[in-house]
């Protein structure tokens, strides 16, 4: 009987220890530069049903990572109000060295030129919806790229006159990949409407998955930055993310699992 318990502890030990999971949160307690014309130091530019964002949750499991952004943009994208603006979904861009924006909190001269945060990383969300009046699409594909390998977009206003529509200019908001970029893993996102309701406003939960191993770090404190084109509102924050773990580490666990196998199917015997 002591001999099993010991089995079955080294197999939970081994367990923990191959499958590192981690969860945080990051609040909208960012602005960034002033926009275009007006809306000086104000959050969320326009009507916040449509464009606010209320935060960001960050998950690992592995080498797996969620992403959930919280905003009332993604419940809004099939309106004509959003369509009429030509504005879309954002990309999310990720950096492995740490959040360093200029200023402190809410960082109101930092932007994608005056920021000291390095943008190693970009998940494109494909595709960029809506793409067209009324589109129902709430899911496709999430691809990791190194921004080396291409464009990243500033925001905007579609194909509006710039002159007459505001938006915070100087941000990230999207990325082209070179046509022979090399993607480092292809995972999914989906939108969740209506996740919750504050303040008479429904927040939708853009959630993002993907396989962060073939991400090189440059350390454990990682930043994350999103908005959709015409950047309305805008988040980032910094959380800690685990190492990947190592192969060896892998290896263990399929030995765990294998020998609960083993340990169960004996059991039965007896």
């Amino acid at each position: 009987m002591r001999k099993r318990l010991q089995l079955a502890m080294t197999i939970i030990t081994l367990l923990a220890a191959a499958v590192t999971s981690y969860a945080f949160t990051i609040e909208d307690k960012y602005i960034g530069a002033d926009p275009t014309h007006g809306w000086a130091h104000t959050d969320v530019i326009g009507e916040p049903k449509y464009y606010d964002i209320a935060g960001m949750n960050v998950k690992t499991v592995g080498t797996s990572m969620t992403v959930d952004i919280i905003t009332s943009f993604v419940s809004q994208t099939s309106s004509s109000a959003i369509w009429d603006e030509q504005t879309h979904i954002g990309d999310l861009f990720v950096g492995t060295g740490g959040w360093n924006p200029k200023g402190s909190a809410p960082y109101l001269n930092d932007n994608a030129s005056t920021s000291g945060t390095k943008w190693e990383y970009v998940v494109v969300l494909s595709p960029h919806v809506p793409m067209k009046s009324g589109d129902p699409v709430k899911k496709g594909s999430a691809i990791v790229y190194s921004t080396k390998d291409g464009k990243s977009v500033m925001s905007n206003v579609g194909t509006l006159s710039e002159s007459s529509w505001v938006y915070r200019a100087g941000q990230y908001v999207q990325f082209t990949p070179n046509a022979n970029a090399n993607a480092l893993y292809t995972g999914t996102w989906d939108i969740t409407d209506n996740a919750f309701i504050k303040d008479g406003i429904n927040y939708g939960d853009l959630q993002i998955n993907f396989d962060y191993s073939k991400i090189t770090a440059a350390g454990s404190d990682w930043a994350f930055h999103w908005a959709m084109t015409c950047a309305n509102d805008v988040i980032e924050g910094q959380t800690k993310v685990p190492p990947v773990p190592e192969p060896a580490t892998i290896s263990l666990l399929l030995g765990g699992l294998f020998s609960l196998a083993v340990y169960g199917r004996k059991r039965m015997k007896s």
